[in-house]
């Protein structure tokens, strides 16, 4: 047996021993969690309590979704080997929920019921929430409320992002490892969309400037409205369909393996109608980059 390996069973077992400890000192189960395990939090606020709200998750699905009634909801819940930080006060709801580290060597979390693994936060079109800041290391983002917000921030190290039916000033939406969709949203500054590994869809958008870029995966934005779009990909095809006439915009299309086509014709030239007021930049590596115009 080689050394790298005694050491890393040496490691292994080492780590084993602390969580065993930790059970036998705590009166806690680390192995197999039951339902009873899990505590559920529900409170509800006034439509105005908040101008901001923050959360901070490890392996949680959020779902931000529109209320049936006039106040905020939130639900979720935690388990007895998770730390909770809660704060509802100075206009700002703050929660942070992530395992400790101790129990993250063994975990079977997977023999869960996965709704332990959701929070839910329900928002009025009324609501005087301003800021979104919500972060999960494992799990998507859903946001689909038809309310104003001022800045909105979203952030997953593996998980899909969507974003639906919202107006905002700005948008940033990250993803690790998931597909990006943002659909019927105007934006009044910008929209900053970036993921790894994963489509970005887009359709139905109007904001002055719309950037996108993924490392693995296509781009496809249809129904835009903007003066000052680039999109760019290291793999996969890139399609724009905007609305506005051709002649007001400089157009650069680049791509090392695939065709140029603008507006129904491909083109050799990377570089149309460089007197243009506005800009559009397509961007693949190794497919196709295609730019339609709708009247």
């Amino acid at each position: 047996m080689s050394k790298l390996l005694k050491y890393g069973l040496a490691l292994l077992l080492i780590g084993f021993g602390v969580v065993l400890m930790i059970s036998a000192t705590s009166n806690s189960t680390v192995f197999g969690f039951t339902d009873e395990d899990y505590t559920l939090h529900e409170e509800s606020y006034s439509e105005d309590a908040f101008n901001l709200i923050d959360f901070d998750f490890q392996n949680r699905k959020v779902y931000i979704l529109e209320s049936l009634d006039d106040e905020i909801h939130v639900k979720f819940y935690t388990h007895e080997k998770d730390m909770l930080e809660f704060t509802d006060t100075d206009n700002e709801l703050t929660i942070t929920i992530e395992r400790k580290w101790y129990y993250n060597i063994f975990s079977f979390d997977i023999f869960s019921n996965r709704e332990f693994f959701k929070v839910y936060l329900y928002l009025p079109t009324t609501s005087s929430v301003e800021n979104l800041k919500i972060f999960s290391s494992n799990g998507s983002l859903n946001l689909n409320v038809n309310a104003t917000f001022d800045q909105i921030n979203l952030r997953t190290s593996n998980g899909r992002i969507d974003i639906l039916n919202l107006e905002a000033s700005n948008i940033i939406a990250n993803s690790s490892n998931g597909v990006i969709r943002i659909d019927n949203l105007s934006v009044a500054e910008k929209i900053d969309l970036n993921t790894t590994n994963g489509e970005v869809i887009m359709d139905d958008i109007n904001s002055p400037i719309i950037e996108a870029d993924t490392s693995n995966g296509k781009i496809t934005a249809k129904n835009i409205i903007s003066n000052n779009i680039n999109l760019d990909t290291s793999n996969g095809h890139v399609y724009l369909s905007i609305v506005g006439e051709k002649d007001d915009y400089k157009v650069t299309l680049s791509t090392s393996n695939g065709s140029k086509i603008f507006d129904g014709l491909e083109v050799s030239s990377g570089t149309i109608n460089s007197s243009g007021q506005y800009s559009i930049s397509l961007d693949s590596s190794n497919s196709d980059v295609e730019v339609t115009f709708i009247d």
